[in-house]
């Protein structure tokens, strides 16, 4: 994300959680953190939405962990319909 995006960002934060205290500054902060994980603006959009769902404050930690969270979940293959275990479908043990 660029500087823009994170900007873009913490609007969309700001919108879910009102009472969440932000200064000028913000921005700069969280783009400061949020840039070396090298997530989209959807990506990181997702990412806010779910913990909003799951929280009233929203944290740049709180986001890079659902991102990687979502990241590694697409990574695993899907499981086995034979045998239950996540593997790939031409590698299976049963």
């Amino acid at each position: 994300m660029n500087g823009e995006d994170v900007a873009r960002l913490c609007r969309y934060v700001q919108a879910l959680s009102p009472a969440q205290r932000w200064t000028e500054y913000t921005p700069d902060a969280w783009a400061d953190v949020l840039r070396p994980v090298h997530a989209s603006y959807d990506e990181a959009k997702a990412a806010t939405a779910a913990v909003a769902r799951r929280q009233p404050y929203i944290a740049p930690a709180d986001i890079i962990a659902e991102i990687r969270a979502a990241r590694d979940t697409e990574a695993r293959p899907p499981p086995c319909i034979r045998c239950g275990l996540a593997h790939p479908p031409d590698n299976c043990p049963c």
